[in-house]
């Protein structure tokens, strides 16, 4: 688990940064049966996955001491805002060792596109250049290498080497010219020196805002043409844009058929699913076979929520009758079953393994389960039942797939909770989380998975892995009260085998 330092501080060091109020209160939910802190942290931020935050500048070496002084700036790179509550910062050695972390242990948002800026302050105001003080959690940076980082649990979203500046008191910055990411980032020729002067010129950097161009080859070791932005050219337009890369998650596999009727190499294909506005140029799909990168002058958008087939051929009387193909790909799919990944940028978007393939049967996702996270269970497959084309193949490329049925994919379904909370009720209250079933929507008073009558008896929660592994909560409810799942009975509560029910 992740260990929270709070280096020096002891007990009194936990009320400054968290609240006595706060720790008080986990604690009282803590000792009746809630979750351990590090297990209610971790699970706040597990709908977060790598590359949704990206670090983009640091201050290591500021003139004369560095504390109090040093700063790490982090840039939402996602299409929607992100909260980085129990998130973890760290540094370390080259190695590993002798890691220094510090948690964010409170609301701490984030707005697409922005940046936000963690500092070393810990006594006086924060400066007006600091989002958000993480005290001497971290120490002090390493000025001539090391790693720094920021993870959710052991899922590290975002990592880089750390650099020493040519001079004292100027921030190390990536390339402004790159599109911030994950995987951008880890190379060193990829940062330089940040030319702009910083908090009345105390110091060079632009913490909270885009960064500068780094210089040409020699300056900084960046090629003036590394990691241009590519572009495409919308239908009907006379100028390009720039390409909307997916950010992990914006593309989800759904559907793969590896065994089609006829010839293999004719009839292949893949259904991707975006979950966000996005562009496919550029988007590489990887098999045990090989790879194929989608290159197109045009624009090959996807709305949230279309589907886009890649099939081994684009004419219908030779891939069995397939809606018209995106894009193509040349490498075999294993009958056998493989792993798939969907790529952009080197970084990965989403990541299958497909099973046995059966001849003539695609092999899907139940729709339900259609997201980058849960379509990783292999119960949340099942063969296609859909008819299409004129070989006799089955599956449903470019449409919506069926639910799949039996125990398997019903437990994937439910291996969902919300991030846990606090909740403080009188009388017998405890920390809960919240469990859907399969589409994510709980009814009260009635079975998991049942649909009311009444929209409004409905409430949808955003979908995340459980920190606690196996053990239901509450397999009905009788009320919501609180954002807290009350049970209808003791009886139920303990034929679930949970403590963490809130009693009517």
């Amino acid at each position: 688990m992740t260990e929270l330092n709070v280096r020096g501080q002891g007990m009194k060091g936990w009320g400054r940064y968290l609240g006595w109020g706060w720790l008080l209160g986990l604690a009282g939910a803590w000792a009746c049966g809630g979750t351990p802190l590090d297990e209610a942290v971790d699970a706040a931020c597990a709908g977060l996955l790598p590359g949704d935050v990206a670090i983009t500048e640091y201050l290591n070496d500021p003139v004369g001491t560095d504390t109090g002084q040093e700063y790490v700036e982090l840039h939402n790179p996602t299409r929607g805002p992100v909260d980085l509550y129990g998130l973890t910062l760290y540094a370390s050695r080259a190695d590993g060792s002798q890691e220094t972390a510090y948690a964010v242990l409170e609301a701490l948002t984030v707005a697409a596109g922005d940046y936000l800026v963690l500092g070393d302050v810990r006594d006086g105001p924060v400066p007006a250049h600091v989002d958000h003080a993480y005290g001497d959690g971290l120490g002090a940076l390493g000025n001539s290498g090391g790693r720094l980082g920021i993870r959710c649990g052991e899922r590290v979203l975002d990592e880089v080497p750390l650099s020493a500046p040519a001079k004292s008191g100027a921030s190390r910055i990536y390339d402004g010219r790159l599109v911030p990411d994950m995987a951008g980032n880890d190379d060193l020729a990829r940062w330089c020196d940040s030319p702009d002067a910083g908090a009345g010129g105390t110091f060079q950097g632009s913490p909270g805002a885009a960064n500068a161009p780094c210089g040409p080859m020699g300056d900084a070791g960046v090629p003036e043409d590394a990691g241009v932005v590519a572009t495409c050219r919308p239908a009907g337009a006379d100028a390009v844009r720039p390409v909307l890369l997916p950010a992990p998650g914006d593309l989800v596999i759904t559907e793969v058929m590896a065994n089609p009727r006829g010839d293999d190499t004719l009839g292949e294909w893949v259904e991707l699913r975006a979950t966000a506005p996005v562009d496919l140029n550029g988007v590489t799909l990887v098999a045990e076979a090989g790879e194929a990168t989608v290159k197109a002058e045009g624009c090959l958008s996807l709305s949230a929520g279309e589907y886009a087939v890649l099939a081994r051929r684009t004419d219908a009387t030779l891939n069995g009758g397939l809606p018209m193909p995106m894009a193509t790909f040349n490498m075999d799919l294993r009958n056998a079953g493989g792993r798939l990944q969907v790529k952009a940028g080197g970084v990965v978007l989403d990541a299958v393994d497909y099973g046995l393939a059966v001849d003539g049967v695609a092999t899907q996702v139940s729709a339900p389960l259609a997201d980058a996270a849960r379509n990783d269970a292999p119960s949340a497959w099942c063969a296609a039942t859909a008819a299409y084309g004129s070989r006799g193949n089955v599956g449903t490329p470019g449409r919506g797939n069926r639910v799949c049925e039996g125990a398997g994919a019903r437990r994937a379904a439910l291996a969902t909770v919300e991030p846990p909370m606090a909740a403080r009720m009188p009388g017998r209250s405890r920390t809960d989380v919240l469990t859907g079933p399969p589409e994510g929507r709980v009814r009260a008073g009635g079975p998991m998975g049942a649909r009311s009558s009444s929209p409004n008896s409905w409430r949808t929660h955003r979908r995340s892995r459980t920190p606690w592994g196996s053990g239901w909560r509450c397999s009905r409810c009788a009320t919501w009260t609180s954002m807290v799942c009350r049970c209808p009975t003791r009886a139920e509560a303990a034929r679930r085998s949970t403590r963490r029910c809130v009693w009517p």
